[in-house]
């Protein structure tokens, strides 16, 4: 509803007057706070463009904006920021996920439609039991100091951190507070509502003294609080300990309830300390404390549980608000470091305290300490909990997926592709909302960059950081691991950009992440790179600016180089072959992707290849008429089946190409072909195998071998029963047209080979009439030059870019629960239930079947690790193509 002249200036002078107790009032020795100033105005105006709310993005604009730089001057000189608010630049209507040619009306209701399906994910029921598994670790955990009762849960947005401890809330007793910001924030109105007094509470603090003083009363009053109320709910009955944790959890559900229990502990706490009453506040909050476990033990009929569990849990959600930051002018102080101090000093084995929050920049913050913050004895392993990084993924309810069920055109929908990663993709989507599924996915684009208009280019200053992003989604980078800046690096994309959080160590000191197999959110990462497809050397200049930086691993750089052409080429291939919108996960014919990758001099030949393998006359182009490719970003195989078609099966669902594993024989990269576009199965897939080189001279015709049977592609019975009692209804012999050599052991199904020789200068056909059986004996080779829109610039800096760890060892929760609770978020893929569990496979999902053994699994993990080759040259600067059929 919209406010009258008199609602809205008196609006803005509540604004403005919230704004000048913040800031003061000017004086030019301020000049440089300008874009704080900005931050606040915009941080609390709802429709202004909520990315302008952090100081770094205001600091940018200004600069760009000298009119606003000197407006705001003014503005802030009389006090009045009403014209600030009002400018175009800054207002939300300006960044709303768009739907073109939409009317303005419409894309605020967009708006008020996310917030509906945010509320209505949240209250859909809960999958999986990661909030048991979170339970279980608190009450196992090593309580060796009075440092071991907090541990913080850091991960990336949208992976059901708050709605996991929420569950847990409902199997022991817990008091919850979420620090969010109210307003939109982070492209979408927090839901359930923030707990915005306590949050106005714990920043407004100038001095630790003053803050230490406050919080340990105010906790003490909660406690009270909590003891009196629970007693009261609970009458004089007497129930079993879940029971009465789930009261609780519903006691505060209800509207107001929750907020007035806050505010009258902040109104206590204010009145006792007015009193000035002098006495141990310590001592007096503890007692507290054992008055409500008392409470709790008074009406428990069950047995008591070990003495080492937890009876209360704290949560605080977004905790990183706690932290000073460049982006906010609160707090003032550290928070979070005073607030642990003061929990840490009423230390109990009965209480544990989580803080939330996707931040991991500051790793060490989020442990406890007293008076020493950097010290070593209170920051050693051992004393202090690792952060808790396990939370669902995988878990949309209508898993396992099934063969025969699915078509081509099924796995492009929005809906299938958000069945796959985190909860937030298929819990936001309305069935009674058709738009629900394009408003998540612009959520998802906007998300991803960080940014809330990601069809618009960024400043050119920002556009190498953003392409790095994109392409980490899409290709599966690798990192320095142990680099400061690369650190600094990926605990930045975890906290911004939607990068999985695998692991972090007891010593804090790195972390282990990558983005992990999520076809939606790998789809919004292309349709972002769309605006930077006509330039690609601005894409390749990124890259090496990561190299230069020391980001990059440059062990890895040739397959990166590989990887980078193939998804550039399958994107070029999407383009062709369809108008816009684009959707790049609906596949495209694999003849018109080779079509892209080579340029038409060597087109034409390859097309009149034939199987090198077996008798027949069938070429390529005949062979592959019906195929399709789909991949829009690479999976990482760390075992044999990652090489069968089953594998192929598997990642074709989910929009992947796969990455094998390391030292695998013969092939590096392998692409799934959909055969035909039939009803999805193992039976109806082949691959692309590709291998890397790194080398100045072409090598031998023998080494570019590449076998089927050597890798185990195929099943050993690759045709079932049924197909071999009626030929006619097998698809294999309709295009592959001839039977395999009586005896020969070799498939009925075709592969191609395609081997990426990085270093050799290319050989161009010398005219129209060469033999096209010298593609069919592997002699025809395709280098950089032959692969189209490649220039001379481009090439140098592919030159210039192609100049092992065991993260599982060192994960701090090594239960086997916990262990395939982190391999369920797929930072690698191997055969058995945490990689595979969504899919019904005999192979990699095998009934009754014991995992793969977890040495061997650990044994040779590399996540998003290196592939290099001890044999390489630092001076290859090119690379070929073979293809093979």
């Amino acid at each position: 509803m919209s406010l009258s002249e008199e609602e809205e200036d008196a609006y803005h002078r509540t604004q403005d007057q919230k704004v000048i107790e913040n800031i003061g009032d000017f004086d030019p020795s301020k000049r440089s706070m300008l874009p704080t100033a900005l931050a606040m105005v915009c941080q609390e105006e709802d429709r202004l463009d909520p990315k302008f709310g952090l100081v770094r993005n205001t600091r940018d604009l200004l600069g760009n904006e000298p009119d606003l730089k000197v407006a705001l001057e003014k503005a802030w000189i009389k006090k009045e920021f009403k014209d600030i608010r009002n400018r175009d630049i800054l207002r939300l209507p300006s960044q709303i996920r768009e739907t073109k040619g939409k009317s303005q009306s419409h894309k605020g209701g967009h708006i008020a439609e996310l917030d509906k399906m945010v509320k209505s994910a949240w209250n859909k029921e809960y999958t999986g039991k990661m909030h048991i598994l979170l339970l279980d670790n608190l009450n196992i955990i090593n309580y060796s100091s009075i440092y071991s009762g907090f541990a913080s849960i850091v991960q990336s947005s949208g992976t059901g951190k708050s709605r996991m401890v929420h569950e847990q809330a409902k199997f022991v007793f817990t008091i919850p507070f979420n620090l969010r910001n109210e307003g939109y924030e982070s492209f979408v109105k927090p839901y359930p509502e923030p707990d915005n007094n306590v949050r106005q509470f714990l920043i407004g603090f100038k001095e630790v003294s003053t803050a230490k003083i406050n919080i340990i009363v105010f906790l003490g009053k909660i406690y009270d609080l909590a003891s009196k109320r629970l007693s009261s709910l609970l009458n004089d009955s007497r129930m079993k300990r879940q029971e009465i944790a789930e009261r609780w959890h519903n006691y505060l559900q209800v509207e107001g309830i929750r907020s007035a229990l806050y505010q009258d502990a902040l109104d206590a706490t204010k009145e006792y300390l007015h009193s000035d009453p002098g006495g141990d506040v310590v001592q007096e909050t503890r007692n507290r404390f054992t008055e409500l476990l008392k409470t709790i033990k008074e009406h428990t009929a069950d047995e008591a549980p070990d003495d080492n569990h937890v009876k209360v849990i704290l949560y605080f959600d977004d905790a990183q608000r706690l932290i000073p930051s460049p982006d906010r002018w609160k707090p003032q102080i550290n928070v979070l470091e005073t607030l642990q101090s003061c929990l840490a000093g009423m230390y109990t084995r009965s209480i544990f305290v989580l803080f939330l929050s996707t931040v991991v920049s500051k790793l060490r913050e989020y442990a406890p300490i007293l008076h020493l913050p950097n010290s070593a004895r209170s920051r050693g392993p051992g004393l202090l909990q690792a952060p808790i990084t396990e939370v669902p993924f995988d878990c949309w309810p209508g898993f396992p997926i099934c063969p025969h069920l699915y078509k081509l055109d099924d796995l492009s929908k929005i809906r299938f592709m958000a069945r796959f990663g985190r909860p937030l993709y298929w819990a936001l989507l309305d069935e009674s909302f058709p738009e629900s599924e394009e408003i998540m996915l612009d959520l998802i684009r906007a998300k991803v960059v960080g940014r809330s208009a990601p069809e618009r280019l960024p400043s050119v200053g920002e556009q190498p950081k953003e392409i790095i992003i994109l392409l980490d989604v899409r290709l599966l980078l690798d990192y320095e691991l142990y680099r400061h800046t690369s650190v600094h690096h990926e605990a930045n994309l975890v906290a911004r950009h939607m990068r999985m959080n695998y692991s972090v160590p007891e010593t804090r000191d790195y972390l282990r992440s990558s983005y992990a197999s999520e076809p939606i959110l790998a789809e919004a990462a292309a349709r972002n790179l769309e605006m930077y497809s006509e330039d690609f050397t601005v894409i390749l200049k990124a890259l090496e600016n990561g190299f230069k930086m020391g980001l990059l691993d440059k062990g890895a750089m040739g397959e990166l180089v590989a990887r980078l052409l193939l998804v550039f080429v399958h994107d070029r291939a999407i383009r062709n072959s369809y108008s816009k919108p684009l959707n790049y996960s609906q596949g495209v014919r694999l003849i018109d992707f080779l079509k892209a990758l080579f340029s038409g001099a060597w087109m034409n030949e390859i097309m009149r290849c034939t199987p090198d393998n077996v008798s027949s006359e069938v070429t390529l182009k005949d062979m592959f008429k019906e195929s399709y490719v789909r991949f829009t970003y690479f999976g990482k195989m760390v075992d044999d089946t990652g090489t069968t078609t089953e594998a192929m099966y598997a990642a074709f669902l989910r929009g992947m190409a796969v990455i094998t594993r390391d030292n695998q024989q013969g092939v590096d990269i392998m692409i799934p072909i959909l055969m035909w576009d039939k009803e999805l199965c193992e039976y109806v897939m082949t691959a692309i195998l590709i291998q890397v080189k790194r080398r100045i001279c072409a090598g031998s015709i023998n080494t570019y071998s590449i076998n089927q049977r050597d890798i185990n592609l195929f099943p050993d019975d690759c045709i079932s029963k049924q197909v071999q009692n009626d030929v006619r209804s097998n698809p294999y012999f309709e295009f592959t047209l001839e039977r395999p050599r009586e005896n020969s052991g070799e498939p009925v199904r075709p592969y191609i080979s395609l081997i990426l020789e990085l270093g050799v200068q290319p050989k161009l056909p010398r005219g129209p009439g060469t033999n096209p059986q010298v593609c069919k004996n592997l002699a025809k080779k395709t280098a950089l030059g032959a692969v189209q829109d490649i220039d001379g610039e481009d090439k140098d800096v592919l030159a210039k870019l192609l100049r092992t760890r065991d993260f599982l060892a060192d994960h701090p929760r090594q239960d086997s629960r916990s262990l395939e609770a982190v391999r369920r978020m797929k930072p690698f893929w191997s055969a058995g239930e945490p990689s595979h569990h969504w899919l019904e496979s005999d192979l990699l999902n095998p009934k009754n079947a014991m995992d793969v053994d977890e040495e061997d699994q650990l044994a040779g993990f590399v996540i998003a690790g290196s592939m290099e080759d001890t044999h390489v040259s630092t001076s290859d600067n090119v690379f070929d193509l073979d293809v093979e059929t």
